[in-house]
């Protein structure tokens, strides 16, 4: 019938804005919201669902079919913001090395996933008559990328 899969589609609409407005929040959270958003449209539209085919007996309401449609719309939506969600995640290495007597260098490269890569280096020495001096050379032949 024609009202439920309007009602099917409205409510993956809604569940499109909300896992839009997830994207922001952490891992935890994010999947917490999903959990009940999911929850709450699948018991509106049951409710729903089984309200129309009470009060229309002369029609028989497919109304299961169009609720495994939802819920697989529903998984299908969540997939897609997930994997846009882990594409976001930059890409950290992090190494720290004894260079000496009481010294010791802490390189964090950060590869984001528009190309930009930081790489950070924290120097510690703890030897009151020598210096350090850290350096770090980075070639991005060796790395394999290509330098434009």
């Amino acid at each position: 019938m024609a009202q439920l899969r309007n009602m099917r589609l409205s409510s993956l609409a809604g569940f499109d804005n909300i896992l839009r407005d997830a994207m922001a929040t952490g891992d935890a959270e994010f999947a917490a919201t999903i959990s009940n958003a999911r929850d709450g449209y699948e018991r509106d539209f049951t409710a729903a669902a089984e309200t129309a085919a009470a009060c229309i007996d002369a029609i028989n309401l497919d109304w299961e079919f169009e609720l495994e449609e939802l819920r697989r719309g529903m998984v299908q939506l969540t997939k897609v913001y997930e994997q846009e969600r882990k594409s976001k995640i930059p890409i950290r290495v992090s190494q720290t090395a004894s260079v000496g007597g009481d010294k010791s260098m802490m390189t964090t490269a950060t590869l984001y996933r528009n190309g930009k890569l930081i790489v950070a280096v924290d120097t510690d020495c703890d030897d009151p008559w020598h210096g350090l001096w850290g350096r770090v050379l980075w070639c991005a032949m060796e790395m394999g990328m290509q330098v434009g």
